[in-house]
C-alpha cells in the first residue's frame, strides 16, 4: 500500500474547497463536508465512508500506466504519495469550468462566492460551512447572477452544465456505471 500524501494531494490543483485547520484539513465535497488527518483518515458532515483518495484503486497498476510518460514519470518520483482525488463530480465539472484560464487563487474565491451564495450553510464539527450548490439552483440563475460571482465568460458554462446535469443530459451515475463495467470487462 503506498501511502498517502495528504498536503500535496490537496495543494495539487484538483480541490479548492480546502482549508487546513490546526492539524486536520476540511473540504467541500458536494453535500458533504470532509475532515481529513495527516494519515488520510476522514470524517465527514454526513457520516459517509468516502474513498476520497481512491485507496482501493490499484495504486501499482496506474502508477506504472502514468510512468510511461518521462515528465509524469519524473513528477511521480518529486512528489510521492500524491493521489488522484475521487471528488464530487458535479462539483469538479463546476470547478474545472472556473478554472479556464484562470489562477488557483481565483478559482478559489470564486468557488467560494460560489458557495457562501447559493450553497446551504452547515454546522459541522463547531464550524460554519457552506455546501457547494446543487445543479438545479445553479440551472435556474440567470447568467447575469453567475456573473457577478466573478466567473465572467464562464458563467454561460455554469448555467448550461448545470442544466445538463438537472435535465441528465450529463448523467454521473450512469457514467460511473459504464466505467465500472467497462473496467470489470477490461480485466476479464
Amino acid at each position: 500500500m503506498q501511502t498517502i500524501n495528504v498536503e500535496n494531494s490537496i495543494n495539487s490543483g484538483q480541490v479548492f474547497l480546502w482549508e487546513k485547520k490546526g492539524e486536520f484539513w476540511y473540504g467541500i465535497n458536494g453535500q458533504n463536508v470532509l475532515c481529513v488527518n495527516k494519515n488520510g483518515v476522514i470524517s465527514s458532515y454526513k457520516n459517509q465512508r468516502i474513498d476520497f483518495f481512491r485507496k482501493k484503486d490499484n495504486f501499482d497498476l496506474i502508477l506504472l500506466s502514468l510512468s510511461k510518460d518521462k515528465k509524469v514519470r519524473e513528477a511521480i518520483k518529486k512528489f510521492p504519495g500524491l493521489r488522484i482525488l475521487r471528488q464530487d463530480p458535479f462539483q469538479c465539472l463546476i470547478s474545472f469550468i472556473i478554472s479556464a484560464n484562470n489562477n488557483i487563487t481565483k478559482i478559489k474565491n470564486n468557488l467560494e462566492n460560489m458557495t457562501k451564495s447559493y450553497g446551504k450553510k452547515v454546522k459541522y464539527k463547531n464550524q460554519e460551512f457552506f455546501l457547494f450548490p446543487k445543479p438545479k439552483t445553479l440551472a435556474e440563475l440567470k447568467i447575469n447572477e453567475i456573473k457577478d460571482l466573478g466567473v465572467g465568460y464562464r458563467a454561460e458554462f455554469i448555467k448550461k452544465a448545470a442544466e445538463m446535469v438537472v435535465s441528465k443530459k450529463i448523467d454521473f451515475q450512469f457514467l460511473k456505471k459504464n466505467k465500472l463495467r467497462r473496467s470489470k470487462k477490461n480485466h476479464h
